[in-house]
């Protein structure tokens, strides 16, 4: 989901301060990512960030859109930029799919108790 523009401008200045990043390094790409995701995606301690920046040279910045959700940067050579942008859109697929199949299970669950006439 892209956010418009207005939403992207000031958390994008505000996490490159927060990173010294110069502006004039490469034009960053932009996903926007749940909340609950972030966490699931990265590690409670950030490994895969680490990850992606020692194979790919990429630095990700994060920043939180107050009732949005998170914005993540990538910033750094364009193909490794799509590549990493590929990545973390596949995987946040695969979570979503992975959520989707254990709430209609619960909800199978609680419809097969109601209809047997077990209290749950």
């Amino acid at each position: 989901m892209l956010l418009p523009v207005p939403h992207r401008r000031p958390g994008l200045r505000r996490a490159l301060s927060l990173r010294q990043i110069p502006d004039d390094s490469y034009n960053p790409e932009i996903l926007y990512v749940e909340l609950w995701m972030l966490p699931v995606l990265f590690g409670p301690d950030g490994e895969l960030m680490t990850a992606l920046h020692r194979w790919f040279g990429v630095l990700l910045v994060v920043s939180a859109v107050p009732g949005c959700g998170v914005l993540i940067f990538i910033i750094g050579p364009p193909f490794y930029q799509h590549l990493t942008m590929l990545l973390i859109v596949a995987m946040s697929f695969q979570l979503r799919i992975r959520e989707n199949r254990a709430r209609a299970r619960t909800r199978r669950l609680l419809n097969s108790a109601r209809a047997s006439g077990r209290s749950v």
